[in-house]
């Protein structure tokens, strides 16, 4: 397999000549060139932290930010760079939104999804299908979220938000929003 290394001035690098120069490295130059990387590229970031299982938590303002970084980072989706987006996508959910979940705080986690989909709205897509698989991904994480909410206040802001989503959505989300609001808000004050 043949990487092409641009910063190398278009050179081609085998895999071996990379895991060479790796191995053969000092490892404080590897320490202060992953520090200087992972505080540069968050989706770098977020990859390293789903590798290393290393999970902190931080203020919803952190999350936000990585957020509107990665979705900032997508000013059109097409089918040549949609795996590299998916892939971010899923590390950020998998990495953050899942544990945040899993941490009941679900607020928060609930907050980050709509922050999501909210900024998708603004990104040009060149196939809706290129979406489905994310919209999968927090449809599921809103079953997560809605399946150990006890909380009714956060419960009835989602109603809310699913209701005013079928009719300000330019992404079309009205059959995942049907599903949830009829799977999921059976309670007299939502029927």
């Amino acid at each position: 397999e043949v990487i092409k290394n641009y910063d190398l001035k278009g050179t081609c690098l085998q895999l071996d000549d990379i895991n060479r120069m790796v191995d053969n490295c000092d490892v404080e130059v590897l320490k202060e060139f992953l520090k200087e990387t992972l505080n540069s590229r968050s989706s770098i970031l977020t990859q390293f932290i789903s590798k290393t299982c290393s999970y902190m938590t931080y203020p919803l303002k952190v999350y936000e930010h990585e957020v509107i970084s990665l979705m900032n980072s997508y000013r059109y989706i097409d089918y040549d760079n949609y795996e590299d987006f998916e892939k971010n996508v899923f590390d950020f959910i998998d990495t953050y939104i899942f544990k945040l979940v899993e941490d009941n705080r679900l607020d928060d986690a609930y907050h980050l999804t709509q922050l999501v989909i909210k900024k998708l709205n603004y990104i040009d897509i060149e196939e809706y299908e290129l979406l489905e698989s994310v919209l999968d991904t927090i449809l599921h994480v809103w079953e997560c979220i809605l399946e150990k909410c006890n909380d009714m206040d956060l419960k009835r802001k989602m109603f809310v938000w699913f209701k005013n989503q079928l009719d300000i959505s330019y992404l079309d989300l009205t059959s995942e929003i049907m599903y949830i609001l009829s799977h999921y808000f059976n309670e007299e004050e939502f029927l």
